[in-house]
């Protein structure tokens, strides 16, 4: 078992890591127009696919710090000791929809790149897949502890009664 101290050290630290996660989130958002101008001006055969790939990566993104922002009040439910309610469960569904749609977006951006405008390496092929792979694997293992924590929930009702 973990000491208060401990704890509070680990939410400190935690939280930490979301607000930079989220800070270098935003920083690539802002980034990213710029960024897709300079491959457009290497390579205008893919112009037209500017937008819509941007547009579809600061969605992304987005899902991501959504993902954050839900991380952030989950570590205030343990802080306070109410992760053990049925509010926390809003949160755990709102992480596996983000991570779904994120998901979606890097299957949709992939199968365009492959099978509709035939274009990109191996590289972009592998860093898609890989998100995809990321989104996925977020979603089902959020699942699974939104599993653990309906059965955790349903304990702590049951000994609170108890007691």
């Amino acid at each position: 078992m973990i000491d208060n101290q401990s704890m509070k050290l680990t939410i400190l630290g935690l939280r930490a890591a979301l607000v930079c996660l989220g800070l270098a989130a935003l920083a690539v958002q802002i980034l990213l127009p710029n960024g897709s101008g300079e491959v457009v001006a290497d390579l205008p055969e893919v112009a037209h696919l500017r937008w819509p790939y941007v547009v579809a990566a600061i969605l992304a993104i987005g899902c991501f710090q959504v993902v954050l922002v839900m991380m952030w009040r989950l570590v205030g439910l343990v802080a306070r000791g109410e992760i053990f309610n049925r509010g926390s469960l809003p949160l755990v569904n709102t992480i596996i929809a983000a991570c779904g749609v994120a998901a979606v977006l890097c299957l949709g951006v992939t199968a365009d790149m492959l099978w509709i405008e035939n274009i990109g390496g191996p590289p972009m092929v592998l860093a898609l897949n890989g998100a995809f792979g990321i989104c996925v694997t977020g979603a089902l293992l959020m699942i699974v502890m939104r599993g653990l924590l309906v059965t955790a929930i349903a304990n702590h009702d049951e000994l609170t009664e108890v007691i």
